[in-house]
């Protein structure tokens, strides 16, 4: 897998096991940069090309873009919806009896609450298991450390969103470079491709190869 930019000569070989890193020392060169990739994430414009071959790929279905380290939505509308679907088609599958028990006793619970209320309640009789999740608000863990919760992300949008491109943005700023390191092994052995775009050139660690864009625009590989 590869990308690409209209404003670059350099094109990123993506594999497990070899981070990207592109430093863009302008400020508003960064900014821009970190804007489009958010933006192609959601399906929006954008001047990055990720290809796989001669094919280009549609980016919002192959990437995930992560810039907001203090809010990360791995409990979003996206991930909770193929979370319940999951769950309730391996419910189905594997627990038929326990399902169907637990479908009956919701309702018969409603028959028994209308037949005390004051007002006629309506209820749907066919609604699916996932309602059940919803109800009860299950969401995925969060983890007490910054670095376990973008782990669990990670794995999340993996299993869910089937999801193997991850984009970071600032990602050197909110680690220190023994837990990028850890972080870059976890990624690896998830066969995660992992792509860091950063504002300053940090030390250069294992696995990585860093193109510098700095101030005069030249393209530097490190």
């Amino acid at each position: 897998m590869t990308l690409a930019h209209s404003d670059l000569t350099t094109v990123f070989n993506m594999a497990p096991g070899c981070v990207n890193v592109l430093v863009v020392e302008p400020e508003d060169m960064f900014f821009c940069y970190a804007c489009q990739l958010l933006s192609q994430a959601e399906n929006g414009v954008g001047e990055f090309c990720l290809a796989e071959g001669d094919k280009i790929l549609n980016f919002a279905k192959q990437a995930v873009v992560i810039s907001d380290y203090f809010g990360l939505r791995q409990n979003d509308k996206k991930f909770l919806t193929k979370l319940y679907q999951r769950l309730a088609d391996t419910a189905e599958a594997e627990m038929p009896h326990e399902a169907d028990e637990v479908k009956s006793c919701v309702f018969g619970f409603l028959d028994k609450l209308n037949a005390r209320s004051d007002c006629a309640l309506q209820y749907d009789c066919d609604a699916p298991l996932l309602s059940v999740f919803k109800a009860f608000g299950v969401t995925l863990a969060r983890d007490n450390s910054l670095l376990d919760d973008i782990l669990a992300y990670m794995k999340a949008a993996l299993i869910l969103l089937n999801v193997r491109c991850f984009f970071f943005i600032g990602l050197k700023t909110v680690l220190t470079s023994s837990q990028i390191e850890l972080f870059y092994r976890e990624a690896e052995l998830l066969q995660i491709n992992v792509f860091l775009v950063e504002n300053v050139m940090k030390e250069k660690l294992q696995r990585e190869c860093v193109l510098v864009i700095d101030r005069d625009l030249c393209e530097i590989i490190v």
